[in-house]
């Protein structure tokens, strides 16, 4: 059992008991000067939270800074309604009233596509991604913004129950100011942790300001990895996998000439006190610009860099804040944001032009050895014994198994909108919204036991054991979207090399019309269309020892028919695609995989039972384009009633 710790600030649980306090006079008053009132963009327009009829949650600048709340963990936590699931920093997503569309894993998220149900934005600019929604220091801003879902015609893609705004300090014309904050502190039973932050405010000419922000945070640890070792459970592996492809692990009363063995992971060399650090070292730099009386432009950069050691997950039955993991766990998440605003008028309407380009880029490793109980196959790349031999001594080697992950994300949005003048009667918001993103993941999944399992019985399996077969089958095959080539490393298995894009473009607006001076009614609508690409493979060594079907066939090359069984995702949507443009089943039918040796489709039994699939409606193709790409496009309507009393 895993469980995720975390010091609690006495000053913030203080805080929130008393601002969420319904008892005396005293407390109500040192709530209202916790939460201040605050005034909001998050319909588009500025509003008192009082006065928009949405339920929206909005926590300002002041009470950020009187309650310390700096991090994604921190100002989540402090949000009426709002959740997040993860387990340490960079690696969380949010929910808001407990709804989502599914539970991600970072080890998955990036290849599955699986988008939030929570948008994330920092100003104008969406940032949400699965599993690892972007963890931006808080420091230096106005408000953070909570709007409860659904928010979809406004705000788009990923704010189905829900979007989260953290509004930025903009530089301010013809005002001079500097602020300095540090702190230093203890947490029982682990390291200290201390952090800095400054901000400087500068008018340069009469029209022209700079505000410049930098800040470091080294956050000490207190989870101690301590000694241990893991061994496969043979009961729960055995039952894993039932498939029959490897020896059993359970020991065998026929062994000739010795008996089996089962090796233990060890994490001697991991052992560490307060070994979860997180380091959060960034800056944020924005010129506003006056052009006229009318007309203004903002133009903003931050940069970040966060460095995790260590994990965030304890296990009760070691101990209070304990762990035991058998791989190095790191987490490196380094992103750039600019941004950029032109604000005017035109006649009666307020004319808004704002984009923004993010880039983001991480490199994790994360323990993965308990998959040994939990996973299928496992004995395959464990043990030696060959269950084609019931008499063969079974040998299972180091189960230490790890994850390593490259990913990068790039975002380019423009958005621009018109809006009436908010005391008018009639009012109107109109919009169009262009979102362009790009995302590349390689994860690895590497076991410690692979190379000595395949290599036991070399004149059995065609393995020559010089490494060359088995990395043959983590061999990247030449197919669009993949972002690396040639093999991975004697230890990985497995892997996911995938490209995925997404383009959208939407028109969004809005009417209300007071009714009266206490009723409104309000309309919106947003029409989007979106087109999604995915391109790459994932592949495994599957075929490095038996052969196909156990014959222990080998590839023209001898070697390793690994390759054989990659999932060429580029391949398989791009068939597709095709069939869909020419009607054509001989192109279901004769589809191989690229090296023509095995139906295209096995995955879903056959190429014969995808033709029969589609043709019988099972498999619905409606989305899919004559390039493999997938096409979405739909109208999201809200209309509501605004009853003011008094």
């Amino acid at each position: 059992m895993a469980l995720e710790t975390r010091p609690i600030k006495t000053a913030l649980s203080a805080a929130v008991a008393i601002a969420l306090s319904g008892g005396s006079a005293n407390a109500q008053e040192d709530a209202e000067s916790v939460f201040e009132e605050v005034i909001v963009t998050a319909t588009k327009r500025q509003a008192s939270t009082q006065d928009i009829p949405l339920s929206i949650n909005a926590m300002g600048g002041d009470t950020l800074r009187e309650m310390g709340i700096e991090t994604f963990d921190q100002y989540v936590e402090f949000l009426p309604n709002v959740s997040a699931t993860g387990n340490g920093p960079g690696k969380r997503e949010i929910y808001i009233r407990g709804a989502a569309t599914d539970q991600t894993s970072v080890t998955i998220g990036p290849a599955n596509g699986t988008a939030p149900g929570v948008a994330l934005y920092v100003d104008d600019q969406p940032v949400s991604f699965g599993a690892r929604n972007l963890d931006y220091y808080a420091v230096d801003l106005d408000r953070i913004e909570v709007l409860a879902g659904p928010q979809g015609t406004l705000f788009g893609a990923s704010s189905q129950s829900g979007t989260m705004r953290l509004i930025t300090k903009k530089p301010q014309q013809g005002v001079f100011q500097a602020g300095f904050n540090a702190k230093y502190s203890f947490t029982d039973g682990g390291q200290t942790s201390a952090a800095v932050d400054g901000y400087v405010n500068i008018p340069l000419t009469e029209k022209l300001a700079a505000r410049v922000v930098v800040y470091s945070d080294n956050q000490g640890g207190w989870i101690d990895n301590v000694e241990a070792t893991f061994t496969p459970s043979g009961l729960v592996v055995d039952r894993n996998n039932a498939a029959g492809f490897g020896p059993p692990l359970t020991p065998r009363s026929q062994v000739v000439g010795g008996s089996d063995s089962i090796q233990s992971a060890s994490n001697g060399n991991l052992v560490k006190d307060d070994w979860n650090q997180a380091t959060y070292r960034g800056g944020r730099f924005g010129f506003a610009y006056d052009i006229n009386d009318e007309w203004d432009i903002l133009i903003q950069h931050t940069s970040q860099t966060l460095d995790v050691d260590g994990t965030f997950l304890a296990d009760p039955s070691l101990g209070e804040d304990k762990s035991a993991q058998f791989s190095p766990a790191s987490n490196r998440d380094d992103f750039g944001l600019t941004t950029w605003t032109l604000e005017g008028r035109i006649s009666i309407l307020d004319v808004v032009y704002t984009g923004g380009y993010l880039d983001r880029e991480v490199d994790s490793i994360i323990d993965y050895t308990f998959y040994n109980n939990g996973g299928g196959y496992i004995t395959y790349y464990l043990c030696s014994g060959n269950i084609y031999d019931s008499t063969d001594v079974n040998n299972c080697f180091d189960p230490t198994k790890q994850y390593l992950e490259r990913t990068t994300n790039e975002r380019t949005t423009h958005e621009f909108r018109v809006v009436s003048d908010s005391d008018n009667r009639f009012r109107f918001l109109a919009g169009v919204y262009y979102n362009d993103v790009e995302t590349q993941h390689a994860g690895d999944f590497q076991y410690f036991s692979t190379n000595a399992a395949f290599s036991e019985h070399i004149n059995s399996y065609n393995n020559d054991n010089s490494g060359d077969g088995f990395l043959l089958g983590n061999t990247t095959l030449p197919t669009p979207g993949v972002t690396t080539s040639g093999p991975r490393t004697p230890l990985t298995v497995f892997f996911n090399d995938f490209t995925r894009t997404e383009e959208e473009i939407a028109f969004f607006g809005e009417l209300a019309f007071d009714i009266t001076e206490s009723l409104t009614i309000a309309v919106s609508a947003r029409t989007y269309d979106l087109d999604t690409q995915l391109q790459g493979a994932s592949n495994f060594s599957f075929g490095c020892r038996y052969g196909i079907g156990g014959n222990a066939l080998p590839t023209p090359d001898g070697r390793c028919n690994g390759t054989d069984f990659s999932n060429d995702v580029s391949v398989r949507l791009g068939t597709l695609g095709e069939y869909v443009a020419t009607g054509d089943p001989n192109v279901i039918l004769n589809a191989t995989s690229p090296l023509g040796n095995r139906d295209l489709f096995r995955g879903g039994g056959s190429n014969a039972a995808t033709l029969q699939a589609i043709e019988d409606g099972r498999l619905d193709l409606s989305n899919i384009e004559g390039d493999g790409s997938t096409n979405e496009s739909d109208t999201i309507a809200r209309a509501s009633l605004d009853y003011r009393i008094g």
